[in-house]
């Protein structure tokens, strides 16, 4: 006998979209550990399960809280770490930077010619063995530069009687 089709109230269609059926297919063992809980909790499946998922949700979500949590805190650290390391290499450059441009400095005073600017009056520092430092040692030579003491005995030296003036020791005077 075939089954007449039934056309179902509102209310009826509302209520099952409300209330959808959920049915699965359990081993024994499974059926009859549900059936043991039904018994000793004296609630219906429905309750049953909306409590075992609730609870089961709450520890879930707070698992899954837990394990964000950690991944954060990871992050957090990694991140930190690799700031840090990148701050110390920088750091680390830095000084070395400092270090040589002090040297490069101390090796400019001792060593290169130290002139002051037209027109800001900062130092000018010409290196040793350069072509500027070779036009300056031109045009020493050429004004007549010498040390003091230089000068003292030259004096000496044209004060001297003629006669006693055999030979110059100063060339290029």
């Amino acid at each position: 006998m075939k089954k007449q089709h039934v056309e179902s109230s509102q209310r009826y269609t509302d209520y099952n979209r409300k209330n959808p059926v959920f049915s699965l297919r359990l081993s024994s063992q499974l059926k009859d550990i549900v059936e043991n809980l039904e018994r000793e909790s004296e609630l219906n499946r429905r309750d049953l399960f909306q409590r075992l998922y609730t609870e089961q949700k709450a520890d879930f979500d707070a698992a899954i809280e837990k394990k964000v949590n950690q991944r954060l805190e990871k992050a957090c650290q990694d991140a930190f770490e690799q700031g840090r390391t990148a701050g110390l290499k920088q750091g680390a450059a830095k000084d070395a930077e400092n270090i040589y441009n002090n040297a490069v400095e101390q090796t400019k005073k001792k060593f290169a010619i130290p002139i002051h600017c037209s027109i800001c009056g900062m130092p000018l520092y010409i290196p040793a063995r350069s072509e500027m430092h070779g036009h300056i040692l031109e045009l020493l030579e050429r004004e007549g530069w010498c040390h003091g003491h230089c000068i003292s005995l030259k004096k000496l030296y044209e004060r001297r009687p003629q006669e006693e003036k055999t030979s110059n020791p100063f060339p290029s005077l």
